[in-house]
């Protein structure tokens, strides 16, 4: 991703285009997710990328299909750019927890 790209706002359209276009490398990282048993979002002290599985992909659900990934629309959700090492991507948010869809950079 380019510096231009990064002053845009991002929002859902966008990290729905960045999924459908890098499909085929997309990784994920879910940072945190809400624990039931304790009423909050908790962190995942075992978080690290894993590649996903594009034969799921399928976003009439809120998960898009992709295990360890949430989005609950109205407003709710929170999207940042992503760079860290080897792995650029958008960051999302929200009161499901926390995840990262990323690509590898070359």
């Amino acid at each position: 991703m380019t510096n231009s790209t990064q002053t845009k706002k991002v929002t859902l359209a966008t990290v729905k285009s960045f999924i459908k276009k890098n499909i085929n490398d997309l990784y994920i990282r879910m940072d945190s997710r809400f624990d039931g048993m304790v009423d909050c979002v908790m962190p995942n002290s075992e978080a690290n990328f894993s590649k996903v599985d594009p034969t799921k992909l399928d976003f009439s659900k809120p998960d898009f299909g992709l295990e360890g990934f949430w989005h609950v629309g109205q407003s709710s959700d929170y999207f940042e750019f992503f760079q860290e090492n080897n792995m650029t991507g958008f960051k999302v948010s929200n009161c499901c927890g926390s995840s990262i869809l990323a690509i590898k950079k070359d």
